[in-house]
């Protein structure tokens, strides 16, 4: 299949050839009919890309000072190599698709036929979260329901913002999040008053009924008890939207952030009224129990739509088929745009799963699988492998775009990973995956005979464990654990100052390895083994040795030596 994908290094946008994701329970596999281009979003990620490394940090100073904190922490070359490696793997772009369901994936709700639209990317088939998609009532027509992740957005600001039929609220920039802000809070019974530099977009939000002052114009005159809220869906670096906006409201009124601005806010702006500040969160979270979740947003918006509140037929501006698509992000600036629309014409042959490599490499022969191709594949495991002297031949991922980008045109690539383990060519493979993954894979591997290196942990679970033990005492293949920790140079300076001590000891250790974000993937029991509450910074455990020996008298294998094993292993 193909997909649109943005090289942050160069800006440069491509049509690439990927392998289809397939059938996965708990996903719905999705064949794409349209998408919508997001103009904010995706013309930010085209500018970002195409800019020097001076203008990639004063677009994004936050990340900027992200890198400074991680030079502070581990130098000058090993954060340049993270930038580069970052700026080197490519994104996909979009996030409105809307196609017709292939498999459900067992997902309650949803079958195969059913039309839906989810928040995933230009692509001709895609494998679509269900807590991010929304079944179409028969009445809205693929088109329209592009428009639904977008007008999601500007709903879950709506929501926060919590104006009543018959208040004021203030609509700050009238690109097109705004103008379906605009038309959802007309929808509501709200009076809306537009806010642009833009001539012809204050035309459009007038048309759709909103009060457009002339610019320059003073808002007081159409707020004259001031504004019950202000939702701004602008792009710019100017503090003074923010701060303009705490002006135009009233007591206790709300200022919701949906755009991007810059945020030094004035206090005696929100000060002197009670004024409340407050960013909303894209199209709203994945727990389905929330009533503005992204589900029940999207569900809203469709439901409008079927009763005709709300009407995106004047914002689609053009439509242009699948196969032109990169030519749209040559000027995403055009005058007038709002509503991008993606026409899709899909062959069966996108469909299929495995894309095998030329024979640009010499060292792939060496029959070596990789399964899991995200950071730390990337990065760290296929670079050491090649330095090893050898090269995977076979790269496996969930989604295709990852296996593809590590494979190249070398290589092959593939969402199919049956297909890995029944190629007779792969002798070991390399399992990287999330950690919930790991026992079942390493079985699957361990039983189609091949030699396993496994990324740690083995297991989440001492079941998990026990199974995975039975079928290695039981297979011919080699299993090797993937436990790097005890190589770190501290680590190894720790080992021999204890090797230099006889008799009991007792010794404290305490190790900051910085706090994980508390919805990183590795903290969820489910996916990684771990525990968000119990995410700390800083981890302190003490331990006592009275053997009188040194603490271990067998030798240790570099994960690099073992690598080199198991590469030879697989020749």
């Amino acid at each position: 299949m193909r997909q649109i994908v943005q090289h942050l290094g160069s800006g440069r946008t491509e049509l690439l050839d990927v392998p289809a994701p397939g059938p996965r329970r708990g996903r719905l596999l999705v064949r794409a009919t349209r998408s919508l281009v997001s103009l904010g979003t995706e013309r930010m990620l085209v500018e970002f890309g195409r800019g020097g490394w001076l203008s990639k940090a004063r677009q994004q100073p936050e990340k900027f000072r992200a890198v400074l904190a991680k030079i502070r922490s581990e130098g000058f070359f090993a954060t340049l190599n993270a930038v580069r490696s970052k700026l080197a793997q490519p994104i996909p772009l979009g996030y409105c698709h809307v196609g017709q369901v292939v498999d459900a994936g067992e997902v309650h709700g949803f079958a195969a036929g059913d039309r839906v639209v989810s928040n995933s990317p230009h692509a001709e088939v895609v494998s679509a979260a269900p807590a991010f998609s929304a079944r179409l009532p028969d009445g809205v027509s693929d088109e329209h329901a592009a428009f639904t992740p977008l007008a999601a957005v500007a709903l879950q600001g709506l929501r926060l913002v919590d104006a009543r039929p018959g208040e004021t609220v203030v609509v700050m920039g009238l690109g097109l999040i705004g103008q379906l802000a605009v038309r959802l809070l007309r929808a509501r019974g709200v009076t809306v008053v537009g806010v642009d530099p833009d001539e012809a977009k204050r035309a459009d939000a007038k048309q759709a009924g909103a009060l457009v002052p002339e610019l320059g114009a003073p808002l007081a005159t159409l707020l004259p008890g001031g504004a019950a809220g202000v939702l701004i869906t602008a792009s710019t670096p100017s503090d003074e939207p923010v701060n303009q906006a705490a002006r135009l409201c009233r007591r206790r009124g709300r200022v919701v952030l949906v755009g991007v601005t810059g945020l030094t806010l004035n206090r005696a702006d929100f000060y002197e009224n009670e004024v409340t500040f407050q960013v909303s969160r894209s199209y709203g979270s994945a727990d389905a129990s929330d009533p503005s979740s992204a589900r029940a947003n999207f569900d809203e918006v469709l439901g409008l739509m079927a009763s005709g509140e709300l009407d995106v037929a004047p914002l689609l501006t053009s439509r242009h088929p699948f196969t032109d698509a990169p030519k749209i992000y040559d000027d995403l600036r055009r005058p007038g745009a709002y509503g991008l629309l993606i026409e899709y014409s899909v062959p069966n042959e996108s469909l299929v799963r495995t894309l095998p490599g030329g024979d640009g490499d010499s060292r792939t022969a060496g029959g070596i699988g990789i399964i899991g191709c995200g950071n730390f594949a990337s990065r760290v495991l296929v670079p050491e492998l090649r330095r090893q002297g050898t090269s995977p031949s076979v790269f496996a991922s969930a989604n295709g775009l990852t296996a593809k980008l590590l494979a190249g045109s070398a290589a092959t690539a593939t969402t199919d990973m049956t297909a890995l383990l029944d190629d007779p060519k792969v002798s070991t493979v390399f399992i990287a995956t999330r950690h919930a993954e790991h026992g079942e894979l390493v079985r699957a591997a361990l039983r189609a005979g091949k030699n396993v290196w496994v990324e740690k942990p083995l297991a989440l679970t001492e079941a998990d464990l026990d199974a995975t033990m039975a079928v290695a005492r039981s297979s011919s293949g080699i299993l090797a654990v993937g436990f790097n920790r005890r190589f770190a140079p501290l680590a190894i300076h720790l080992l021999a100052a204890l090797a230099a001590k006889s008799g009991p000891r007792r010794f404290t250790v305490e190790i900051n390895a910085g706090r994980l974000p508390a919805n990183h993937w590795t903290l969820d029991p489910e996916q990684g083994g771990g525990d968000a509450s119990s995410a700390k910074p800083v981890t302190s455990w003490t331990c006592s040795i009275s053997s009188p020996g040194a603490p271990s008298s067998r030798p240790m294998r570099s994960p690099a030596t073992a690598m080199a094993r198991m590469a030879a292993a697989s020749k």
